[in-house]
């Protein structure tokens, strides 16, 4: 998940509703599952447009994830980690989440080459249309209009990444 880096870490004035509640904690371990691969990228990728691609997704992950924490401490909700072992908790949290499984990440890890490139680009391709997912649940249901800024924020974002990655994929090389 990437939203824009210039929001400040501001706490929402406006009482949330259940969806507002819910949308920070199932955002939280994605930026962190893609920090993780954006790691994984810097080191592994071969392709120079991925792992620029990597290293502005890792920028934008520090202000999201600071933003939906300060909301959770004023709303005396518990924050959960950020930290990839803790967001996985060993379970595989699903396609439809876009949070890619311990398997996933265990085989990106062994890929080399343009096999890494192109799974990567695909994985996290899927990471961006949950977090989609999420965002547009966020906008129908959701009532904070700080939630529903960075829930336009990410689906703006994320669909123009998306986009981006799909035309990449048809230049990188096959498997």
């Amino acid at each position: 998940v990437a939203a824009s880096t210039s929001r400040v870490a501001a706490a929402p004035s406006t009482v949330p509703n259940r969806a507002d509640v819910a949308l920070a904690p199932a955002m939280l371990p994605p930026p962190a599952r893609a920090s993780d691969m954006a790691d994984m990228a810097a080191t592994q990728a071969t392709n120079s447009t991925v792992k620029s691609l990597a290293a502005a997704l890792k920028t934008a992950q520090d202000p999201e994830i600071a933003e939906m924490s300060g909301w959770l401490k004023t709303w005396g909700q518990p924050v959960p980690s950020t930290s990839v072992s803790s967001a996985m908790g060993g379970v595989n949290m699903g396609r439809g989440t876009g949070m890619m499984s311990a398997t996933d990440i265990a085989n990106l890890g062994k890929a080399t080459g343009a096999t890494f490139d192109r799974m990567w680009v695909t994985m996290m391709i899927t990471h961006h249309q949950g977090a989609v997912s999420m965002a547009t649940t966020e906008l129908g249901a959701g009532s904070n209009p700080h939630a529903k800024m960075l829930a336009r924020s990410i689906i703006s974002l994320q669909n123009a990444q998306i986009q981006q990655m799909r035309t990449l994929l048809t230049q990188l090389p096959p498997n």
